[in-house]
């Protein structure tokens, strides 16, 4: 649209003689001009006054400093695209020029001649404008600016919700770049730990895919947050006219492809990690004093076995404990057997009940005839997921298990047979495992209640027989359960009867 939407030819001059009323074809041609000049001159007061840096500085100074430029800039923009909206004004122009010759001739034209009409003096013009202003063009432009204003101010209120919203998502996406950037610390330092304590070659069913899921993350933390948010202020000028909902989804779309990013990066990352706790890797220590021939069984198990197999190996707590499983590993005559208990893969619930053999029964014989026994699993409360098991008595019961989105550290239950005591029973196994599970489902109660904290000890848990302590952990973002004991041998449990 041109500057001067309503410009047009100006009149010709008089032609002078007597001095004679103006003609209705020399009034039409002084006035069309005029007209036009005044439309112009309106729109460009209310662009310019609308449009003002000023008042859009003071009409959003709700804003940073740096947003509220933005903004002004995308106004100023609309402010000058609004005026498009007047063109359809033009088709009234003619009847505007009718209607401004009968407010003329109603006051006899003011006295003016027709020479003074060609003529179009300075005051003749002043006087010519009079007519003009309430004429059918005028009045609707003054309907039309006050709907554009409204429109501008609709985009000033937007601006609040917009910005709101927006510092919002920037918000949750600086918060998934942050828990990534602390995990990716964390794997670095957990990395490091496994360097250390030499056990590389033991773990790389984990290693792997920590160390896959690693890059990716560092790759999602070299994208600076700040190309993000220039990226999003491009898509919100870009989308600046629509709807305010078509807007935020696309500005939002591209905020949230960033925290989206993160989130994935961080949840593959935990998800391969959490496992390799500070006290797993030092339970797993003692594998690299191990002798050789030990160090190649126990590779060989986790190339068979994969994660079952470390599930089932960072359960044990002593050097002996490795030692003695890792000859049975060693021993073909013990694995005859075991491979038939557990054939490989299999999961680490089957694999469990032959490890816990290996890990209980000294002698490679009555290891052997063990692989061959059957024993009971008692009963587990709803909800409960074993996830290993080990033989109690003639029983087996859970080593390690997940309830209420929580899993059990691996080795955390080691006590059971101690608070047992030597008088067992499937009632008295069942019962112990239940209010075990009660205390647990308190425990997570107590740590939810507490803001998710990184360690909550919960002491003196009391859901029927025995006291209970309990300790839940983060690892790696990942809440474990990490310690269970109802006072080890003074256990209440220890006296009860079958």
């Amino acid at each position: 649209m041109s500057q001067q939407p309503f410009a047009g030819p100006l009149g010709p001059g008089g032609t002078g003689g007597k001095p004679t009323p103006p003609t209705d074809e020399h009034m039409r041609t002084a006035l069309e001009p005029l007209l036009r000049a005044l439309l112009n001159e309106t729109i460009k007061s209310w662009t310019t006054q609308t449009g003002a840096t000023k008042s859009l500085d003071a009409r959003l100074a709700h804003l940073a400093p740096e947003r509220r430029a933005i903004w002004i800039a995308e106004i100023k923009k609309v402010v000058i695209a609004l005026r498009a909206k007047l063109l359809p004004l033009t088709a009234q122009l003619a009847g505007s020029v009718d209607a401004a010759l009968v407010n003329a001739k109603q006051v006899k034209y003011a006295n003016l001649t027709d020479d003074q009409v060609v003529a179009a003096d300075p005051t003749t013009l002043s006087i010519l404008d009079s007519f003009l202003h309430a004429t059918p063009i005028m009045a609707a432009l003054d309907i039309a600016l006050q709907g554009l204003s409204d429109e501008v101010t609709a985009y000033v209120t937007r601006s609040q919700s917009v910005e709101t919203w927006l510092a919002g998502r920037k918000q949750w996406c600086a918060q998934e770049y942050g828990e990534l950037d602390i995990l990716v610390q964390q794997v670095d330092a957990t990395l490091h730990t496994i360097d250390t304590l030499q056990l590389g070659p033991f773990l790389t069913v984990w290693t792997g895919p920590v160390i896959t899921f690693h890059k990716a993350a560092a790759v999602v933390l070299a994208t600076p947050l700040d190309n993000g948010w220039k990226n999003a202020d491009t898509a919100l000028c870009a989308a600046f006219t629509e709807p305010e909902a078509a807007l935020k989804q696309t500005v939002g779309a591209v905020v949230d492809t960033l925290g989206s990013a993160a989130n994935g990066a961080r949840t593959q990352l935990c998800g391969s990690v959490f496992r390799l706790t500070d006290d797993m890797l030092q339970r797993l220590a003692p594998l690299a004093t191990m002798t050789p021939p030990l160090k190649s069984a126990c590779i060989a198990m986790a190339a068979g076995y994969g994660e079952p197999w470390l599930l089932c190996l960072s359960s044990l707590a002593t050097p002996q404990e490795f030692t003695q499983v890792l000859t049975h590993c060693d021993d073909k005559y013990v694995m005859k057997p075991f491979r038939l208990v557990a054939p490989p893969p299999c999961t680490t619930v089957q694999l469990s009940k032959a490890f816990s053999v290996l890990a209980t029964v000294a002698n490679w014989e009555d290891a052997c005839i063990a692989l061959n026994s059957a024993w009971t699993e008692i009963p587990v409360p709803e909800g409960v997921t074993p996830m290993t098991w080990v033989r109690i008595g003639s029983w087996w019961v859970p080593w390690a298990f997940s309830v209420g989105g929580m899993e059990t550290d691996m080795a955390c239950l080691k006590h059971m047979a101690q608070e047992l005591g030597p008088t067992l029973s499937e009632t008295k196994l069942t019962r112990y495992f239940a209010e075990l599970v009660a205390a647990c489902r308190i425990a997570q109660d107590r740590w939810t209640s507490a803001g998710r904290p990184a360690k909550l000890e919960c002491p003196g848990i009391t859901p029927g027989v025995g006291t209970w302590k309990i300790i839940i952990k983060l690892s790696h973002g990942k809440p474990q359960i990490f310690h269970v004991d109802s006072q080890y041998k003074k256990s209440a449990w220890v006296s009860q009867p079958k």
